[in-house]
């Protein structure tokens, strides 16, 4: 059983080559695929702002990182129940599973949401599934690496 440490280590390192791949591709799509950053948005319009200040960024981060966490805690639990390292097949399998709950929990969040920004939603929702292949795949390797 990995310990709580490796886990948060590993969840950080997969949800920060989720984030530069989202953030690249930003830049070349022109379009805003940074979920940090959108995050931080849909935080600081719940109180009716539309620039987000250091703290909202903050919060962003911290709940893509938290989340990112989470999905490798299950990744663990997934590891430990078959007890063998998973292939790279499988871990790009979790890699769109894990992206179509993503897109699922923006889903609902934008639907719940007051005044979600403007963003080409179809569009981020598949750079979504792509960057959470992203995730699982350094997640479970580094996974397998530190157990």
């Amino acid at each position: 059983m990995m310990s709580g440490i490796k886990i948060i280590a590993a969840g950080i390192a997969g949800t920060f080559v989720m984030t530069l791949f989202s953030k690249i591709l930003s830049r070349t799509e022109k379009e805003n695929f940074d979920e940090p950053e959108i995050l931080s948005k849909l935080y600081c319009r719940l109180d009716n702002r539309y620039l987000p200040s250091d703290r909202d960024r903050m919060v962003g981060y911290s709940l893509h990182y938290g989340v990112g966490v989470l999905f490798n805690l299950v990744y663990v639990k997934l590891l430990n129940t078959h007890k063998r390292d998973t292939s790279l097949a499988e871990e790009l399998f979790i890699g769109v599973a894990s992206g179509i709950i993503g897109v699922s929990i923006w889903q609902v969040t934008l639907i719940l949401h007051p005044d979600p920004p403007r963003l080409s939603w179809k569009d981020f929702y598949k750079q979504l599934i792509v960057a959470h292949i992203f995730l699982s795949v350094t997640a479970c390797e580094l996974n397998k690496k530190l157990a």
